[in-house]
């Protein structure tokens, strides 16, 4: 599973869930205006879960800007509560599979040097993947031989 699928299924989730404002991937613009949100990679961590299966945990920062504190701390707040109601996964883009949240944080309302309010959040994330396993050639007959 990519870092980049894994970020585009997240601006997929929130292009439903907020259909109005924009989104921006791993950009975050230099003079943001309101109801921008911004998606980022932050962590990257893949280790072995079994000998078949391994688990890439991620994180990733979410950014959000609007028009006054509690306009930033409501869309976090409507972030987190879509994750609550929908058992902390997020579809993966082009797949059956999810992601799996582990946690949602979010801090401290900002003000930008352009006078707008921001807010970040991280999404702490896991998926699970089958490692690549050599393919063996398939027994597809079998021809006894009798001695006697």
């Amino acid at each position: 599973m990519s870092v980049v699928n894994e970020l585009n299924s997240i601006y997929e989730y929130l292009k439903a869930l907020f259909p109005t404002a924009t989104i921006e991937r791993q950009d975050v613009p230099s003079t943001p205006t309101p109801n921008t949100f911004v998606v980022r990679t932050q962590d990257n961590e893949s280790r072995s879960e079994t000998s078949l299966t391994q688990i890439n945990a991620r994180e990733f920062q979410l950014i959000y800007f609007g028009n006054s504190s509690v306009d930033v701390l409501t869309k976090a707040d409507e972030f987190g509560d879509s994750l609550k109601n929908n058992r902390r996964v997020i579809p993966i883009k082009e797949s059956l599979r999810y992601i799996r949240v582990k946690a949602f944080n979010f801090g401290t309302p900002f003000k930008t040097a352009s006078n707008i309010n921001g807010i970040i959040g991280v999404i702490q994330t896991e998926t699970r993947e089958a490692r690549d396993l050599p393919i063996e050639q398939k027994i597809t007959s079998v021809s006894p031989t009798v001695q006697e």
